[in-house]
């Protein structure tokens, strides 16, 4: 009995010597283990959710606001994951129905800076995966701008983050525009008042396990 439990003793460190070098790797039976674990996920219907941050004054204070409407212009289908299911979707966004919680900051971003674009009724993004990468595709005042995004998938919601330069939009005149009439209220402690050319937006999509 003893000379067999030395035996099993010294071959328990070759066994796993010989696994370590099997040519699968502890993270690629993980990835084995969790394809198996997959399930099909649907969209939430009416989940999509678009916010955007603004910045005021040489302080850069953030003003944030939320389209009320976005309009999903692609038939989405059931699958295992988001990759499957957004690739080369499409959104409309109403930007005559946002809210930031001041009526009259809402009327004149409205009239004063969306009210200037070309066919300034809506906004278009359009998402695509290839080569495992997230691209989005942005279409405001008749331009269309493949802008850097940043995404997560936690807990059966789909995150979205980008940054938009208004200058790749030849919004700037636009942004003038409302800088001038918000010439005050854009000032900071140092009495500058400005308005910042750039914009966060974050989306997310929510979906249920089928």
């Amino acid at each position: 009995m003893k000379a067999q439990k030395y035996l099993l003793t010294g071959l328990l460190p070759l066994t796993l010597f010989l696994n370590s070098c099997s040519g699968e790797s502890s993270n690629e039976a993980r990835h084995s283990d969790t394809g198996q674990e997959k399930q099909i996920i649907e969209l939430l219907e009416n989940s999509i959710n678009v916010e955007w941050t603004a910045y005021k004054t040489t302080e850069k204070l953030p003003v944030k606001g939320v389209f009320n409407e976005v309009k999903l212009e692609t038939q989405l289908n059931k699958g295992e994951s988001p990759e499957e299911i957004l690739n080369d979707a499409t959104v409309s966004i109403d930007i005559n129905n946002l809210t930031t919680g001041n009526a009259d900051r809402d009327v004149k971003i409205k009239t004063l800076f969306f009210g200037l674009m070309k066919n300034s009724g809506r906004i278009k993004g359009r998402l695509t995966y290839s080569d495992e990468k997230w691209k989005l595709n942005v279409t405001m005042n008749e331009t269309t701008v493949n802008v850097p995004v940043v995404v997560n998938f936690e807990e059966n919601t789909f995150h979205l983050k980008s940054t938009i330069q208004l200058a790749e939009f030849n919004a700037l005149e636009m942004l003038a525009s409302l800088n001038k009439a918000c010439y005050d209220l854009h000032k900071g402690a140092d009495g500058i008042s400005k308005t910042w050319e750039e914009v966060d937006v974050e989306g997310t999509i929510s979906f249920k396990s089928k």
